[in-house]
């Protein structure tokens, strides 16, 4: 296909995407506000006619939508190249224009298309956490979003949600009705973004997109009406912090449990833990990663889950889809299926991410990716079996210096 047919074309898909946005942003801003009951405090983005780049915590898998309810141009979002595997969504992703991105992986083609898109006078909009956060409060931002945002030399934006962890929590498969608080100021003029260093750039964004949404919630306590509270906890918390016993804790329904000392709590309907020194999510966290942390740095660490779902794929083709068992130890990760038998050691595995719920993705020094999903009910907590392996990585890396 010759370039003027492409670009062409590329202008016809542009033209029925920002069409179909004025059609339907009516229809899915009354979907959401009801949903969610999303509160717009202000946009100072709404009427921008320069291209800029808007950034945001990151909690809900609705967050890009949301925000294009209440803007008046169609804003492009990175998105999770895991999401192209489905087909539905895979075309909406490209009919709306959505830059397909490796996470964690550099990758110069979505930085292309993302320049592009800026080049010809659109909005498009980053996640500087590379992912929703799971414990409700902002996650440690990626460095090269500050490089990226240098290199676009534009304005950004920060799109702060306060209430939609709180709404539907990454760990949970149910919504809760309560409040969605939305914000959106300029951070950064693009005048401040080329004077500014990367450093300068990044401890900006960094401010402007930190929140906690247990300590919000504290000074609120706005109900949040929903059911099953507390079903799939699991997927965060792994440590019980009665007897320490690791991937131990079981939901169901509003409360949760320790299969090894019996230790029972709920979670409220403001979010809150009732039953343990640890009232929200975040703090538990927080005091399990620094347990883990520990036990990493010692070698003590040694864990096993069965039949986990495993595919791999090598330039874009899948070359295994089967089920195999698992061993994590402080050097390597065991995998040993029908037709597979796997020894990777953990410093040769590169770009760990979480994507979706239950989709755990890296890569081996061959550039060959791997994908588990895993079932929260069956297998390993998704974020036990992720941090050991950063924190153990981490660990390998101190070592060698």
């Amino acid at each position: 296909m010759n370039k003027t047919l492409l670009k062409f074309k590329q202008k016809k898909s542009i033209q029925l995407a920002n069409t179909l946005f004025i059609l339907l942003r009516p229809i899915v801003k009354r979907f959401f506000d009801n949903r969610f009951n999303v509160q717009l405090i202000i946009n100072e983005a709404f009427g921008e006619n320069e291209p800029y780049i808007i950034i945001g915590n990151h909690v809900t898998a609705e967050d890009p939508i949301i925000i294009n309810s209440v803007s008046d141009k169609l804003i492009r979002f990175i998105a999770s190249d895991t999401n192209y595997d489905n087909q539905l969504k895979k075309f909406l992703l490209n009919l709306f224009g959505s830059i397909p991105f490796a996470k964690r992986n550099f990758d110069i083609k979505a930085i292309k298309q993302l320049l592009n898109y800026l080049k010809d006078g659109y909005p498009v909009g980053v996640y500087p956490e590379g992912g929703r956060n799971w414990n409700g409060e902002t996650d440690e931002l990626i460095f090269s979003t500050a490089k990226l945002i240098k290199l676009a030399k534009v304005s950004v934006y920060t799109a702060l949600c306060r209430g939609g962890y709180l709404s539907k929590p990454r760990w949970s498969q149910y919504y809760k009705k309560g409040i969605y608080e939305l914000e959106i100021t300029k951070t950064l003029t693009a005048h401040e973004v080329i004077e500014m260093s990367v450093d300068e750039i990044f401890e900006k964004i960094k401010a402007s997109t930190n929140h906690n949404d247990y300590e919000w919630q504290r000074e609120r306590m706005i109900p949040f009406d929903g059911k099953r509270r507390a079903e799939n906890i699991e997927r965060i918390l792994y440590m019980c912090p009665s007897c320490e016993a690791l991937n131990s804790i079981v939901s169901i329904e509003n409360e949760f449990y320790c299969k090894h000392c019996h230790a029972t709590h709920e979670i409220d309907k403001y979010g809150f833990i009732k039953g343990n020194a640890y009232d929200n999510v975040a703090q538990w966290d927080w005091w399990q990663k620094e347990k883990l942390a520990t036990l990493c740095q010692n070698g003590e660490i040694n864990l096993e889950s069965q039949q986990i779902h495993m595919q791999k794929f090598y330039n874009n083709k899948k070359i295994f889809d089967g089920f195999v068992d698992i061993t994590l130890d402080s050097e390597q990760l065991t995998l040993n299926g029908k037709g597979m038998i796997e020894k990777l050691r953990i410093n040769q595995i590169k770009s760990f991410s979480v994507t979706l719920l239950d989709i755990l993705e890296f890569y081996n020094d061959q550039n060959v990716k791997y994908r588990m999903i895993l079932d929260p009910k069956k297998n390993i907590s998704i974020n036990l079996l992720y941090n050991s392996a950063m924190l153990i990585k981490r660990s390998i890396r101190e070592y060698a210096k």
